[in-house]
């Protein structure tokens, strides 16, 4: 029979560990407990490994982040997004909603949001940041102020531009003594010229550039701080000579303008290569300056190439800067001679105002919107005067 015969339960008996007797099976036990506390020690000390299920997911959740990064960087925007709002999601459960790995992920999910023209959404999760970290790190701190700087720089795109100004000054008041912000007089230089303030405008950005022409020379007292790797001076000098053309054009000068254009073209795709949205957002400005100096074929070619570019990248989608690219080619068009292509152009412009009222929410006081809405005009004006002349 079995060697436990005292009637304390036939499982106990039967079980394989127990068929040889309770000195093997303490033995086992023994065994099991010794390998157990082996693999706590080891995993205390780093040379093994029993992970808390908490960092599984937080390690989980970094891989996420950094597959949006790896998207952002392709410009896969729609991509990048279904990342960091994964990522974002995620951290507020695991870490909750003033942890800066939390706020990191909604700032970069705003990031690519803008990107794809989502403003007003991009603009609430940029605010949702600022307001987080004016109570956990203060109103003073790096990262609370790179949120004013992307909610100034928001509403400039939305139109916003009296708003966007004012508290552009606020934020240049308060932190002009903290921090040597190389990109506010660009911002506000931008939003100067916007407001038609064109003599204000070129007096800010033509000291800027002499300011980061100086800094960009003394290479050895900037490497050492990443806000002023000569790269990023680059960049920002090509920003002012694309602000520059901006008040420009808006004062008349297309020759000038077409200039500073052209310059800041061939440096930003240099510098970021052709298909960058930088370069071709300022290629498409070069492109419609030409077209405005009578170039009206040259405006249409880049135009054409610029659409292709965002039609490739975008799987079917639209963002903001794809929908406007339309537009300025469906603009091109309605200044030719020909029928169908002046149809096609009426098409494209229909089209691009559409795709910036319905899916960017654009507001009907935005500068493309007036721009879209004033070409159709003419061009019904010019096709009746057309029409009776015959």
């Amino acid at each position: 029979g079995p060697v436990l015969g005292d009637g304390r339960g036939i499982l106990e008996g039967a079980h394989p560990l127990m068929r040889r007797g309770r000195p093997r099976f303490q033995f086992r036990i023994m065994l099991l407990w010794a390998l157990a506390t082996i693999g706590v020690f080891l995993g205390e000390t780093g040379k093994g490994k029993l992970q808390d299920p908490f960092d599984d997911r937080l390690d989980l959740l970094e891989k996420v982040y950094k597959a949006g990064v790896d998207a952002q960087c392709e410009q896969k925007f729609e991509e990048a997004c279904q990342h960091f709002e994964k990522a974002y999601n995620g951290h507020l459960s695991l870490l909750g909603n003033t942890h800066e790995r939390t706020l990191q992920s909604l700032y970069a999910l705003s990031q690519n949001q803008a990107k794809l023209g989502k403003l007003e959404t991009a603009l609430r999760n940029v605010e949702t940041c600022r307001d987080i970290r004016r109570t956990t790190v203060g109103d003073f701190h790096a990262e609370t102020i790179k949120n004013e700087y992307d909610i100034i720089a928001l509403k400039s795109r939305l139109g916003r531009y009296n708003e966007s100004l004012e508290e552009a000054n606020l934020l240049m008041k308060r932190v002009e003594k903290e921090y040597n912000m190389t990109v506010l007089p660009e911002l506000r230089g931008n939003l100067l010229s916007s407001l038609n303030r064109t003599d204000e405008a070129e007096s800010i950005i033509l000291s800027q550039i002499q300011r980061l022409e100086s800094c960009r020379k003394d290479v050895n007292l900037t490497l050492d701080d990443p806000y002023f790797e000569p790269a990023e001076m680059n960049i920002s000098v090509l920003n002012c000579y694309c602000g520059l053309g901006m008040a420009c054009r808006r004062k008349g000068n297309y020759t000038e303008a077409a200039k500073m254009f052209e310059k800041a073209y061939l440096g930003y795709k240099a510098l970021c290569g052709p298909h960058h949205s930088l370069t071709l957002q300022v290629w498409g400005n070069l492109a419609y300056t030409r077209m405005e100096l009578g170039h009206v074929d040259e405006g249409e070619r880049i135009f054409r190439e610029i659409v292709e570019v965002y039609r490739n990248a975008s799987n079917g989608g639209k963002n903001i800067v794809h929908c406007n690219a339309e537009g300025n080619l469906g603009v091109c068009l309605l200044h030719t001679e020909e029928d169908a292509r002046r149809r096609e152009g009426v098409a494209l412009v229909e089209g691009a105002l559409r795709g910036l009222r319905e899916i960017h929410e654009m507001p009907d006081t935005h500068p493309w919107i007036l721009k879209f809405k004033c070409a159709l005009e003419s061009s019904v004006a010019v096709q009746g005067n057309r029409t009776s002349s015959k």
